[in-house]
């Protein structure tokens, strides 16, 4: 976003920050749909109270990893503890993209 030829509100959700916290709102919200335990109802409460996201954290863990979304969910782990494991589960391609066999059309 180039400073000059934009507007502060449009400047702000070009930012690192405001991409992290919505991917995290975002991976919070997939957690609760796919929760099937009490253990993972428990985790999501725990990722709402405890999650923060830590923009140069991510960087510093991004340039060892070379992998924005792993340094994004390890940073998390950082701040969460074992919280964390129910984040990014789900979020991949659908089953029939990848093994149309398994499919039931």
């Amino acid at each position: 976003m180039i400073a000059r030829y934009s507007r502060p509100e449009m400047a702000a959700l070009w930012t690192d920050e405001f991409r992290w916290k919505t991917i995290l709102e975002i991976e919070i919200l997939a957690a609760e749909a796919y929760c099937k335990t009490r253990e993972d109802r428990r985790a999501v409460r725990m990722l709402r109270k405890k999650a923060q996201v830590d923009v140069g954290r991510i960087l510093e863990i991004e340039s060892v990893t070379k992998h924005d979304v792993i340094a994004f969910l390890t940073q998390i782990e950082e701040k969460a503890g074992r919280a964390a494991k129910v984040l990014h589960r789900g979020s991949h391609r659908p089953t029939s993209w990848t093994r149309p066999w398994r499919c039931k059309w």
